[in-house]
């Protein structure tokens, strides 16, 4: 019996050495083992984070990629998307989202993720990979779709020529989840890290004119029809002819 106390309390002893050489006593009498992180070491509140790269990964990235991952959207140093969109679009799309796609509002006050300071620094992350000179004869960003009987033969000298539709920006379903300058958006910039083309090498050889990507685009718009096969009508005419309208669309 004396020797089973004995060793009990040899037990206890060496637990409680263990325990005062492998744990810390904080400031405010806790105790914690050595080594181990502290709560704020391991949470940060969301909108204390003010790390860009944080910030795209977590928001941004799963859909427009940056560097050497891409996305299913365009790349956001796409260095013609940057020399054509402005900023005040580029900082509207992410406020308030793009309505009918699958762009949300990511300010705090509609319900997103971000506060207005975590917007600025995006932003300002993204405008860091604007080139210092764009490209030469670059497109407008924002117009009224052209002559989709026009844009319907430059379709057919594209890239796309020896692709079928569902594999081009024909696809029924990506028409039905993008807007209509998303599609002028691509004609310009294109998705080059997934095999799309910018507009400089849309029809092989030669750049398409400003025209000719409002043609192109009113070809493209032409095909997207509703539930009973109907053509839709383009979203952005009467947004583009208002002179200096800001368009959230990307």
């Amino acid at each position: 019996m004396l020797r089973s106390r004995a060793l009990s309390l040899g037990l206890v002893a060496l637990t409680i050495a263990t325990l005062q050489t492998g744990c810390q006593k904080q400031a405010d009498g806790s105790w914690k083992f050595v080594g181990e992180p502290s709560p704020n070491d391991i949470w940060k509140p969301a909108e204390d984070v003010t790390d860009f790269k944080t910030l795209f990964s977590q928001n941004c990235q799963a859909c427009h990629g940056l560097g050497s991952v891409p996305g299913p959207a365009v790349a956001m140093d796409n260095p013609i998307y940057l020399s054509v969109v402005s900023e005040a679009t580029i900082r509207n799309a992410i406020t308030n989202g793009v309505k009918n796609t699958l762009m949300p509002a990511f300010s705090d006050q509609l319900g997103g993720s971000l506060t207005e300071k975590q917007i600025d620094i995006v932003l300002k992350g993204i405008l860091a990979n604007k080139p210092a000179t764009p490209a030469a004869g670059l497109p407008t960003y924002n117009a009224v779709p052209g002559n989709a009987e026009n844009g319907k033969a430059l379709f057919a000298q594209s890239f796309a020529k020896n692709l079928p539709p569902e594999k081009t920006y024909l696809n029924p379903s990506f028409l039905a989840l993008v807007s209509d300058q998303y599609i002028r958006t691509l004609v310009i910039a294109g998705l080059p890290e997934l095999g799309y083309p910018d507009y400089r090498n849309f029809i092989p050889g030669r750049a398409l004119t400003d025209q000719e990507v409002s043609d192109v685009t009113a070809w493209i718009i032409s095909n997207r029809q509703n539930e009973f096969g109907k053509p839709i009508a383009p979203q952005t005419a009467a947004a583009a002819a208002t002179p200096g309208a800001v368009t959230p669309q990307q």
